[in-house]
């Protein structure tokens, strides 16, 4: 998808989401998505074997099986499909743009 065709889609929104440069957070201190990011990232945590297990598992199954990212839509929330996608497409531009 090209940036002109995101920027229609964020509407008047799209200079403010795209052009954004955040100087609260070093973007060192990020991970990027990967497939072993519970090995990478929370096996030194404080959390029991059984939650390291159930977040891989989480991780490993879907269509975004083994690719870092988790897609949970919302059950019960007054999030409709439409803001959920919006927010993980915006999601993505700015992990793209890190």
């Amino acid at each position: 998808m090209s940036i002109t065709k995101i920027s229609q889609l964020l509407g008047d929104k799209a200079s403010y989401l795209l052009d954004h440069k955040c100087n609260t957070i070093d973007k060192s201190t990020l991970h990027l998505p990967s497939n072993n990011t519970i090995e990478n990232i929370w096996i030194n945590s404080n959390r029991n074997n059984q939650a390291l297990r159930s977040m891989q598992q989480i991780f490993s199954t879907g269509r975004l099986a083994n690719s870092g990212y988790v897609s949970i839509l919302p059950v019960d929330q007054e999030s409709s499909i439409v803001e959920v996608l919006h927010l993980r497409l915006i999601l993505s531009i700015l992990i793209l743009r890190i």
